[in-house]
């Protein structure tokens, strides 16, 4: 990617995190990157592009923080533990995409939003699933179903994926660690 486009994504992140798709237009991207209207459109077309270019690009690095996990640990716990961390570490504006990508669907042209969510399914859902699958066949969950477990896991960590609470993750292992017991364990006393 030439340093042009990455300056222009790193900067419609930051906006599109502080203002949202429909507050936000690309003359003022344009502006904060320090290019002109043209310079914009020359590397995107639309907002709309720009925006799931931006989404894209950070559902690709968790599909990454996933994988990772999958591959060096054995247990859901070292594996869910590795994920939250590897999320929890992403700067609060790559960690908000995440959320954004689910907020903001609506206002997207309806074949950029279906495209966009199959690839946000096979991306991050669909991944986080097969772990729950996979523990379940391997008798470290109770045989529930795996998507129910899938969005219980993330309606927990999705609060901390938005920027307001980065003060909250001063330890962003302790948070995952914690988490991933809160969700395997539950929170009574024992």
């Amino acid at each position: 990617m030439d340093e042009h486009k990455r300056h222009i994504l790193d900067v419609a992140t930051r906006l599109f995190v502080a203002h949202g798709y429909s507050g936000l237009s690309m003359r003022e991207i344009a502006e904060a990157a320090g290019l002109s209207k043209a310079g914009l459109y020359h590397h995107f077309k639309t907002k709309e592009e720009l925006f799931i270019a931006v989404l894209e690009e950070n559902i690709e690095t968790v599909a990454a923080i996933i994988e990772a996990a999958h591959r060096e640990h054995t247990t859901l716990r070292d594996q869910l533990t590795a994920i939250l961390t590897g999320i929890f570490t992403l700067p609060p504006e790559r960690r908000a995409i995440i959320r954004l990508a689910s907020q903001e669907m609506a206002a997207l042209q309806p074949e950029t939003r279906q495209a966009f969510m199959m690839r946000y399914q096979a991306s991050f859902i669909q991944r986080l699933d097969a772990l729950m699958q996979a523990a379940i066949a391997r008798g470290e969950l109770r045989p529930l179903p795996s998507r129910m477990l899938t969005w219980f896991f993330l309606g927990m960590a999705y609060p901390f994926f938005y920027p307001a609470h980065q003060n909250d993750l001063r330890d962003p292992v302790q948070t995952a660690t914690m988490m991933v017991d809160v969700f395997l364990n539950g929170a009574l006393a024992r």
